[in-house]
C-alpha cells in the first residue's frame, strides 16, 4: 500500500474516532441534562400547591361542585365542564356507555329558575351519565330541581331537601304584570310537572303546598318514599 493511501486510511480512522467520541460527548451532555430536568419537574410537583393538585385530581375524575345561588356565574361553569367532558369522549370516540360519570355535588339555596332550566337542559343532552348528589347541606327550591335531573341521584340523611313556590317581584303597567304573572304561573306547572316525572311525588301534595305558600323541607323518610332519589350515601 502507498505512503498515500496509509495516511488517507490513517486519516479516516482518525476522522472516525474523533466522531464516535463527540457523539459520546453530546449523549452524556444530554443524559446529564433530561437528568437535570426530570429533577427539576419532580421538586415542581413537589412544590404544587394543594389546591391545584386538588382541581387538578378533581377535573380527571369528572367531579363538579355547584355551590351558592344558582345564577349565571354558578351555572355558566357547569355547563361549559359537561360540554367539556362531553366533547373530549366524542374526540375518543367513546361511546356513551363506556363514558366516565360527571358527579356534580350540590348544596344551594336555590335562585334563578332560568339559569336552573339551562343547566337541566345540559344534564339532559349529555352523553355521560350524570350523578347528582348531596351530602348534607340544602338543595332548595331550583337546587332541589337539578338535583332530580340526575341520571344517578345520590342522598345523604343530613341533606334538607326544600319545595316551595317560585318567587317573584312585579313592577310596570297592569297589562306588563299580567303578562309576567302568566310567565311565572307557566314556569310554576312546567317545574311541578317536571317534579312529579321524577319522583313518585303527587301532584297534589305540590299543590297543598303551593296553594298554601308554605316551604315543603322533606324529610329523608318522604324522599326515600317518594323515590327523591336512588343511592343513599
Amino acid at each position: 500500500m502507498s505512503e498515500a493511501n496509509e495516511h488517507v486510511k490513517s486519516e479516516g480512522i482518525e476522522t472516525t474516532t474523533e466522531k464516535t467520541t463527540e457523539d459520546r460527548e453530546i449523549v452524556e451532555v444530554y443524559l446529564d441534562d433530561l437528568e437535570a430536568l426530570l429533577k427539576d419537574i419532580d421538586e415542581l410537583e413537589n412544590d404544587e400547591d394543594i389546591t391545584t393538585k386538588i382541581d387538578r385530581v378533581l377535573t380527571s375524575e369528572r367531579v363538579i361542585y355547584l355551590q351558592g345561588i344558582i345564577d349565571k356565574e354558578s351555572i355558566s361553569s357547569v355547563v361549559a365542564m359537561i360540554h367539556y367532558y362531553n366533547l373530549e369522549d366524542d374526540k375518543n370516540d367513546i361511546s356513551p356507555e363506556d363514558r366516565k360519570n360527571i358527579k356534580i355535588y350540590i348544596s344551594s339555596e336555590g335562585g334563578e329558575i332560568i339559569w336552573c332550566k339551562k343547566l337541566l337542559a345540559a344534564i339532559e343532552n349529555s352523553k355521560c351519565k350524570i350523578e347528582t348528589i348531596s351530602e348534607g347541606g340544602q338543595i332548595a327550591s331550583a337546587g332541589f330541581i337539578i338535583f332530580l335531573a340526575g341520571d344517578i341521584r345520590k342522598l345523604s340523611r343530613h341533606s334538607e331537601p326544600l319545595y316551595h313556590n317560585l318567587s317573584a317581584g312585579f313592577e310596570g303597567t297592569y297589562s306588563e304584570m299580567k303578562t309576567q304573572m302568566a310567565y311565572y304561573d307557566k314556569t310554576q306547572r312546567e317545574m311541578d310537572e317536571y317534579i312529579i316525572s321524577r319522583t313518585s311525588i303527587p301532584m297534589k301534595r305540590l299543590k297543598k303546598y303551593r296553594e298554601r305558600n308554605l316551604d315543603w323541607h322533606m324529610t329523608f323518610e318522604e324522599c326515600k318514599k317518594y323515590k327523591v332519589f336512588d343511592i343513599e350515601i
